[in-house]
């Protein structure tokens, strides 16, 4: 984005100065006038700045009081919760490894597909199985074992090729057993959204992730953040046309309070 405004305004102030010069030089001819070459440079400050606060409009409508965090309801003794994200990666190694603080975590697994077929077709790949802790497609529940537990086969041989995590204490004294089931037992839910809206100037996308409830699809928690494809061309140059919370979260404790 810096290159393209540092390519595009030098031109456009030389396109404006010339757009002056002659549109001066005409009125000058045919009238004794000013207001000629004087609406070339009002408008020459017009559009860019134009652009940029319909923009700004545009999004602080949706950005006003639905972006950020938002902690609507906090529940009490948590065992544990369902990650939309594949399989145990993430949040739930962190929830089970690093935190400890959570009994279980589940998740749906689908075909996990990886884009290396010199052909250029999609090929289902047992790597990516194995990164996501899984055997293939599935129901899922993840908990936290002693080392050598029978479900942690699946985890010691993913460690076993991860010569950055399997020195780290937290991944040597305790492993993530993996168990099929055939129906969840969370009441809870964590894992991001993605959608669309059309303006008239542009798509806004509204990004982040929440916790649900599961059973009346209450939104729990959220952290949102709204972004704004503008059709508008100096929106584009000179706005990142983006607002959020910024860094930082919400932590699972904080929203799902574990079981003491």
């Amino acid at each position: 984005m810096t290159a393209l405004v540092l390519i595009v305004i030098p031109q456009y102030i030389l396109a404006t100065v010339i757009a002056t010069l002659v549109v001066y030089w005409g009125a000058r001819l045919f009238t004794k006038s000013n207001w000629p070459y004087r609406l070339v440079l009002i408008a020459a400050f017009a559009w860019p700045v134009g652009d940029v606060l319909l923009s700004k409009a545009v999004l602080g409508a949706y950005c006003w009081d639905k972006s950020g965090i938002k902690i609507n309801r906090i529940v009490e003794n948590v065992e544990g919760f369902f990650v939309t994200e594949t399989g145990c990666s993430g949040s739930c190694q962190e929830a089970l490894i690093k935190n400890k603080i959570y009994r279980f975590i589940e998740a749906e697994v689908a075909e996990l597909e990886d884009y290396r077929n010199p052909l250029g077709r999609f090929e289902t790949s047992t790597e990516r199985y194995e990164d996501a802790l899984v055997p293939g497609p599935g129901l899922y529940r993840f908990t936290r074992e002693e080392p050598g537990h029978p479900k942690c086969k699946i985890y010691d041989t993913w460690l076993s090729k991860k010569k950055g995590l399997k020195d780290r204490e937290e991944y040597k004294n305790n492993c993530v057993a993996t168990w099929n089931i055939r129906e969840r037992k969370s009441k809870y839910s964590i894992g991001s959204f993605y959608d669309e809206d059309s303006t008239i100037i542009g798509e806004i996308f509204h990004h982040g992730y929440r916790y649900i409830d599961l059973k009346t699809q209450e939104i729990l928690a959220e952290k949102a953040s709204f972004g704004l494809r503008s059709k508008l061309f100096w929106s584009t140059a000179f706005n990142p046309l983006y607002c959020g919370p910024g860094i930082g979260g919400i932590e699972d404790h904080e929203v799902l309070k574990p079981v003491l």
